[in-house]
Order: C-alpha cells, then sequence, then structure tokens
C-alpha cells in the first residue's frame, strides 16, 4: 500500500476509538449531571435550614409576647396558666393580651401550645363574647415544623425557706410562675447545618421570666 493509501485510510476514527470517545463523553456528562445536582440540593437545603430558622424566631417572638401580657386575675373564671400531660405529652395553656396589637389590651385569648406528630404547635382563641363572631373563626396557629420532644417546665416563686424549683405542672388557677421553659429539638439526627455539614444542635429552650407579670400586673 502506497504512503498515500495508508494516510486516506487513517483519515477516520476506528470503532474502538469511536467506543471510547463517547464512554468519555458521557463519563463526563454524568459527573456534570451529578455536580448540577449536588448544587441544586445544597441551595435547597440551605434555603429549608433559613426559613425554618426564620419561622423558629417568629414562633419564639411571638410566644414571648402573648406570655408577657396576661390578663388580670380577676377579669377572668378560669385558670391564668396550667401545665396539662395529653397522650401525646405535654400541653401549656394559658390566657393573654398579647395576641393582637396593641397588647395589654383588647380581648383576652386561650393560648394553647402543644406537640403534634411533627410539629410543635400554638393555637390561640379568644375568649367567647356575646354578638361576636365565631371563636373557630378567629383561631391564630403558628407552628416550627419537624420538631419534636416538646418538654415545659415551670418555676416556681422563689420563697425564704429556700430557692425556687423547676416542676413539670403547676397547680396554682389564679397565679402565674415565676417563668417558663419550653425545650425541643429538630426531628431526625441525621439532619446536618447546610456548608459546614455539622449535625443540628438542639436548639436553647425558650425561656420566659413571668414573675413580674403574673396576675395581671403591669409588666
Amino acid at each position: 500500500m502506497s504512503r498515500v493509501s495508508r494516510i486516506r485510510a487513517r483519515a477516520g476514527f476506528t470503532l474502538m476509538e469511536l467506543v471510547i470517545a463517547l464512554s468519555l463523553t458521557a463519563m463526563a456528562t454524568g459527573v456534570a449531571a451529578s455536580a448540577i445536582w449536588a448544587a441544586r440540593r445544597t441551595s435547597e437545603s440551605q434555603q429549608d435550614f433559613a426559613a425554618h430558622g426564620e419561622s423558629e424566631a417568629r414562633w419564639r417572638a411571638l410566644v414571648v409576647d402573648m406570655l408577657r401580657h396576661p390578663p388580670a386575675a380577676e377579669r377572668v373564671d378560669r385558670a391564668l396558666l396550667a401545665v396539662h400531660v395529653t397522650p401525646d405529652g405535654q400541653e401549656l395553656r394559658f390566657l393573654s393580651q398579647g395576641v393582637r396589637e396593641p397588647f395589654g389590651t383588647g380581648d383576652v385569648w386561650d393560648v394553647v401550645i402543644t406537640q403534634d406528630s411533627t410539629d410543635v404547635v400554638l393555637r390561640a382563641t379568644p375568649l367567647q363574647r356575646p354578638g361576636a363572631l365565631s371563636a373557630a373563626s378567629q383561631t391564630l396557629v403558628a407552628r416550627i415544623a419537624d420538631v419534636h420532644g416538646l418538654e415545659i417546665a415551670v418555676l416556681e416563686p422563689a420563697t425564704a425557706n429556700g430557692a425556687a424549683q423547676w416542676r413539670a405542672d403547676w397547680p396554682l388557677a389564679q397565679t402565674r410562675p415565676a417563668a417558663v421553659s419550653l425545650q425541643w429539638q429538630p426531628a431526625g439526627a441525621d439532619r446536618t447545618v447546610p456548608t459546614t455539614g455539622s449535625s443540628l444542635r438542639v436548639p436553647p429552650p425558650l425561656v420566659v421570666g413571668l414573675d413580674a407579670m403574673s396576675s395581671g400586673a403591669t409588666p
């Protein structure tokens, strides 16, 4: 075979070269697709984490406002604050005038904080007044999603006989405790903080001091 014929014979790809080229292209495409998918998942995780943190911060602020604006004891005929045990865990129930601004005025609301299957839920319902709209239609609901293990504790007022003690119940109907503590944790031990890879830490408890606001006292 002449030199010109050999050059023409090598002008195209052999079958083996074509197979190798297609394999390398497929591998490069797969790597690029995996990188795009990982970047998208990271972005979604970051957005979810930020939204969850913002929602929890709003929930905490809402609870603080509600707990710090009780009605005067003489205005109501039910317990100002109580802790109950339900089949799903503990339940905090209290009366508040801190649901609608201006806080400390207006309707008295019945507020319940409890745990359902996946969330910590707050429900506030105004006490029914003659001629008012149905209380159910005005119910306010706020959640912290994807958390569990709600633990509620109340602090006894300090006495001359000893230091104040935390307890899991509150039996005094017309008096409130010195403080309320709410603790929960993220559901799923394998959840991680985006960009760091570290496990989500249990958030600090929400502790609200009430001793200066008990029995309708001015905050």
